[in-house]
């Protein structure tokens, strides 16, 4: 099976990160009327579940840092919460050092620092509060997404206005899907509680697509960055393509394409 955790460098990695770069403004302009409007916590969360080493060895950065430099340049007007998550030790003493090094020589109590599964930490932040926490949930693994963890994220009340952000591996989840039966992509989207997705065309030999879930079905399409809505032709074209093998599309078995 294809290598399952966080820490990997490959030839998508900085078109990826500039897809996120551009993710990360959008959300700071379009979160804060939604914040006054609705019963939120003033307050921008951001879960980075795969934060990898916060740098690769070529010193450009990852999304741990791509996040806090956005924050630092941004104007937001209310404070915000990250928590980076990283299973590899070796990883995440890396990130301990960037993450500390970027805010020199201290690392504020608003910056959370996890070594481990996040299958295991995210529940830490599950409760029955009734406000909205607003912001992003940002998975990025080598491989497959675990989709069970990030479905109970989801449903979680407090999270319901979060947006999901992953970078998913298409072949992985071809391969898989056909030499373990395990879940197709739509099975796998399917089981995460957001009412719209918007998808990038696919980038790189293993076609990666960047999969945005919101609540929000007027979610931003951002048609300059190659993303597109599912609900249009070519999106629903798309999700078939990450879908299914080329011998199923000739089959034309649209079954299983429609979320």
């Amino acid at each position: 099976m294809p290598k399952e955790g966080s820490v990997g460098y490959s030839e998508a990695t900085d078109y990826k990160q500039e897809k996120l770069k551009a993710l990360f403004r959008l959300q700071l302009k379009i979160i804060k009327k939604p914040m006054i409007k609705m019963n939120a916590i003033r307050c921008f969360y951001y879960f980075d579940i795969n934060a990898g080493c916060g740098r690769y060895e070529d010193n450009k950065p990852g999304s741990p840092l791509i996040f806090l430099q956005t924050m630092t340049k941004s104007n937001f007007e209310w404070p915000y919460r990250a928590i980076f998550i990283e299973k590899d030790q070796d990883a995440f003493n890396k990130l301990s050092w960037n993450v500390y090094d970027f805010f020199g020589g201290e690392i504020p109590s608003f910056i959370e620092l996890k070594h481990g599964d996040h299958k295991d930490i995210l529940p830490d932040y599950f409760d029955n509060t009734r406000k909205f926490r607003m912001g992003i949930l940002y998975a990025d693994p080598n491989g497959l997404f675990d989709e069970d963890i990030i479905s109970e994220f989801s449903k979680q009340y407090c999270f319901k206005k979060t947006d999901i952000i992953i970078n998913c591996n298409s072949i992985a989840v071809k391969r898989c899907r056909k030499a373990w039966e395990q879940k197709s992509l739509i099975q796998r989207l399917a089981s995460i509680d957001k009412k719209n997705w918007v998808i990038s065309r696919t980038f790189s030999k293993w076609k990666f697509s960047m999969l945005i879930g919101s609540d929000w079905v007027n979610f931003p399409v951002m048609e300059k960055y190659g993303f597109v809505s599912i609900r249009t032709d070519e999106g629903r074209k798309l999700i078939q393509e990450i879908n299914l093998t080329k011998d199923e599309i000739k089959k034309n078995d649209n079954k299983s394409c429609s979320l």
